[in-house]
């Protein structure tokens, strides 16, 4: 089963160009990011990135789960999004003065 958290840590290799601009893009270790592509890269039996002294390139393959990577990432922000919308709406309604068995108001009977 492939964990989000390495979907994300590749996503940022990919836009920050190493895995050091990618930890301290995450606030975590360096190591931590390398070991989770690695992780990432075995749990899919695919090599996604090119390893270089300059930085992380995406290989082929890597390519062409590039989109398919940016849609998860757009998935998980809608669902944050909406949780929050909720939480907040539950928060709102909370907070409502709550009316008794019966309504306040009196009315007169003609």
């Amino acid at each position: 089963m492939l964990d989000w958290n390495d979907l994300r840590y590749l996503l940022s290799v990919v836009r920050q160009g190493s895995t050091l601009a990618a930890a301290r893009t995450l606030g975590v270790n360096q190591s931590t990011v390398h070991r989770r592509v690695a992780e990432l890269e075995r749990q899919m039996g695919l090599r996604l990135v090119h390893r270089h002294p300059t930085g992380y390139r995406l290989t082929e393959m890597g390519e062409q789960l590039l989109p398919a990577l940016a849609d998860v990432e757009e998935s998980i922000a809608k669902l944050q999004r909406t949780v929050l919308g909720l939480k907040h709406a539950r928060h709102r309604a909370a907070h409502l003065p709550r009316a008794g068995p019966f309504p306040h108001r009196r009315f007169r009977l003609c």
